[in-house]
């Protein structure tokens, strides 16, 4: 009897500290989205995704990868974990590149959401130097050739950094557009 009752406390608290342990972590961790799946099962899955998209004259367009996807057809969504693109320019310019820890995708990818880590990086080329732009939450919307954020921004490029508030990148002039609070430091070499 004595034995059961140090058996079944040992169990409480074990059970104790194991839920102690997950609300500790995900307050620590929080992610401000969550995939909202209990409308409908996934109709594909797939992992270690990679797309290849390509123009009308067979030279690639855009590459979407991802950890791991799931659509639903119903909701018209695909969820990603840790997706990638590159956006390949028709020009001799640098391809953009986004990244993030999760995303999604709505309305057959007529706007792709990036959370949680996101960071646009265009590598140096002949005529610019290298970009990285990091913030927390984006919308890309490819047909447009439009990210948007309202979230402050660091953007990164050798001796300058950034800080501002929104932004909106034109993927297609490769330009950006800091929205608001804009402030620059710049360490001469």
């Amino acid at each position: 009897m004595m034995r059961t009752l140090k058996t079944l406390s040992l169990l409480l608290l074990s059970l104790a500290v194991l839920v102690t342990s997950v609300i500790a972590y995900r307050l620590a961790h929080p992610d401000h989205k969550s995939f909202d799946t209990s409308h409908e099962y996934p109709d594909a899955i797939a992992t270690k995704l990679d797309i290849v998209t390509m123009d009308k004259t067979g030279n690639p367009k855009s590459r979407l990868q991802s950890m791991r996807s799931t659509h639903f057809s119903l909701q018209a969504i695909t969820n990603f974990i840790e997706p990638r693109i590159t956006l390949f320019p028709r020009t001799q310019k640098q391809p953009w590149h986004f990244s993030a820890k999760r995303g999604q995708a709505r309305h057959n990818h007529q706007a792709i959401e990036l959370w949680n880590n996101v960071v646009i990086h265009e590598p140096a080329g002949n005529n610019n130097a290298a970009m990285t732009l990091n913030t927390h939450d984006l919308v890309f919307y490819p047909d447009k050739h439009l990210s948007e954020t309202s979230w402050p921004v660091t953007l990164l490029r050798p001796g300058v950094v950034t800080h501002a508030i929104g932004m909106k990148a034109y993927t297609k002039q490769q330009r950006m557009v800091l929205l608001s609070d804009v402030k620059t430091d710049y360490t001469p070499d």
